[in-house]
């Protein structure tokens, strides 16, 4: 039912994956209560990556690409702080994008672990791409990246163990 393009940029792709990206959840957050404290309640949903792709190839200038990442990179640093966040991948795919352009990412590792140490396979994917993508051997966080790697080696479910393995 969707058709397979080229994919030449890294826009395209990462285009293309948003398309799947919003079929992974079922049901919308309900509103807050009344009855809960403002500090409690949680922050909006964050712009989906195909939006973000969008407002990155309409600015005119350098700098208005620029003045939106940084926007977008100040967004994701602040939805990381909080402990239970239910889009974590996908701000670490709009990461991944946005180091794909050349700016500076390397706020999201910590956040690739969580995710490859997460029990679904949405987000154990993205998690083992960013590591990937962010991790290099000069960093220490790489090295704990080992026991989520050696559980999802042994893991029952043969495409975990491919992601384990890529």
């Amino acid at each position: 039912h969707t058709k397979t393009l080229p994919l030449h940029r890294a826009s395209d792709f990462f285009e293309h994956f948003s398309t799947f990206e919003g079929r992974q959840r079922t049901t919308s957050p309900s509103p807050p209560s009344r009855n809960q404290p403002k500090f409690s309640r949680k922050m909006p949903a964050p712009t989906k990556l195909r939006d973000l792709i969008k407002a990155i190839r309409a600015t005119k200038t350098a700098q208005d690409e620029r003045d939106v990442v940084t926007r977008e990179c100040a967004q994701i640093r602040t939805v990381f702080k909080e402990e239970d966040n239910e889009f974590r991948c996908r701000n670490v795919a709009k990461l991944l994008y946005i180091h794909m352009l050349g700016y500076p990412a390397h706020f999201g590792q910590l956040e690739c672990l969580k995710l490859i140490a997460s029990p679904r396979f949405t987000d154990k994917r993205i998690g083992y791409l960013g590591a990937m993508l962010l991790l290099d051997e000069r960093q220490d966080v790489h090295l704990l990246v080992t026991n989520s790697l050696k559980n999802d080696l042994n893991h029952d479910t043969q495409y975990i163990v491919g992601l384990a393995l890529c």
